[in-house]
């Protein structure tokens, strides 16, 4: 078996456990929490806003890290930082201190986890990368799917207390012994060119994509060479336009659906078929990454997008929100997949992580204010209908803009074979 694979589960077990922050888990502790302390759901929240914001403002580094060390250590620490994390809001007493447990939280799933995990990835694989890319981001949606009913148990039987306790546990001792006892560097390290190829044997071969550079012939970019290109910035803006509009649309789909009249009980499953759309989508649309280019698959989950604004507002029976989360399932394993995988396409492996990492902090801040537009225009103007119609427009920018955003020509002079 080809090493890359052990890679991916690596990664699927540490997006699994970064989903443990969540906003989708994260509405699950909402109520128990703010019942049990009297806090108000603006107090909770603001712990997610001030992580999220703090994530953009982190990945930079982790990008960086990446690079220069490897994901091995990055993934081990952290894996430690989440367990932090998890035990300090099972002991909080006051608001100050779940800011600072969530938010820390939020800064490693975020910051560090969403960069290390594609990235390293990345490093193994380049004609089968969008299968390897959906299978390990995939683990975002799977700790979701299974850690909510879990929650929901543990938040009814014992406490919610106990709930972020054992999922710290849980992040205790999976990631940290994984990442450090099983992650590698790269395929060269182990005499393996990406995909599996022997290094110079007779077998050796140069794995080549739809859309995609040869393992052996792929660009060597640098940070500075990227952001000179009108693609960096073109890609940068799509995929923050869209996370402004995935978590406005997230955050308050529940609402829209109880304000259109859709019972609770529908409401809750949709979600569960959202997580299961979301698990399969990711490995779905990494195959159809491997066959078309990029930024056709990407651009198509952005138009997707603006359909699913639309049909939400619209959706007033439990029928229409199974549809919908068919429908944004798919949306969101798409948009994490295909985004992961145009910018390993686009810039190759020698700088990955930096030049993804230095864009975060415009995307993350996109991110925490998408559910603040839509909750201010609401108050306005006591309707979803302007805000949702106004994602579901700027989605059609962000694929106006993908669109655009060809492959990029490295300059004859940088113009390098892949390091050894």
């Amino acid at each position: 078996m080809y090493y890359g694979w052990v890679i991916v589960g690596v990664g699927t077990v540490a997006m699994a456990t970064g989903a443990f922050f969540a906003t989708s888990l994260f509405g699950a502790f909402l109520t128990p929490m703010s019942r049990d302390l009297g806090w108000s759901m603006t107090t909770l929240n603001a712990a997610q806003g001030v992580g999220t914001v703090l994530a953009g403002l982190t990945a930079p580094l982790a990008g960086r890290l990446v690079d220069r060390h490897g994901a091995r250590v990055v993934l081990t620490l952290a894996g430690l930082g989440l367990a932090l994390s998890l035990f300090l809001c099972a002991g909080v007493q006051e608001p100050w201190q779940f800011c600072l447990g969530y938010g820390l939280g939020r800064v490693v799933f975020q910051g560090v986890i969403q960069i290390a995990t594609p990235t390293a990835v990345a490093m193994w694989f380049v004609r089968r990368r969008g299968r390897a890319t959906g299978l390990a981001l995939m683990g975002n949606a799977l700790g979701v799917a299974l850690s909510v009913p879990l929650i929901q148990y543990l938040a009814d039987a014992v406490s919610w207390r106990a709930a972020w306790a054992v999922l710290g546990m849980v992040a205790l001792v999976t990631l940290p012994p994984l990442a450090a006892l099983l992650v590698r560097r790269r395929p060269e390290d182990l005499g393996l060119q990406p995909d599996g190829a022997v290094d110079g044997g007779r077998g050796s071969r140069q794995p080549a994509r739809v859309g995609g550079s040869s393992g052996a012939s792929e660009p060597v970019w640098r940070l500075h060479l990227a952001m000179r290109t009108r693609t960096f910035w073109l890609l940068l803006l799509a995929a923050a336009l869209s996370a402004f509009t995935l978590a406005g649309i997230t955050t308050h789909q529940i609402p829209v659906l109880l304000r259109n009249g859709v019972p609770p009980a529908a409401t809750a499953t949709m979600v569960s078929f959202y997580a299961l759309c979301w698990s399969a989508g990711g490995v779905l649309w990494g195959y159809l990454g491997e066959r078309v280019p990029v930024r056709f698959g990407l651009a198509l989950v952005y138009l997707a997008g603006a359909l699913g604004a639309v049909l939400l507002l619209l959706t007033t029976t439990a029928a229409g929100a199974l549809l919908f989360a068919v429908l944004y399932g798919l949306i969101v394993a798409g948009g994490a997949t295909l985004d992961a995988l145009i910018w390993a396409d686009y810039y190759g492996r020698a700088s990955l992580g930096t030049i993804r990492g230095v864009g975060r902090p415009l995307l993350m801040a996109l991110n925490a204010l998408g559910p603040i537009a839509a909750a201010v225009v609401v108050d306005q103007t006591g309707s979803y209908a302007p805000a949702f119609l106004g994602f579901a427009a700027i989605n059609l920018l962000s694929a106006a803009l993908v669109l655009a955003a060809r492959p990029p020509r490295l300059p004859a002079v940088a113009c390098a074979s892949r390091p050894s």
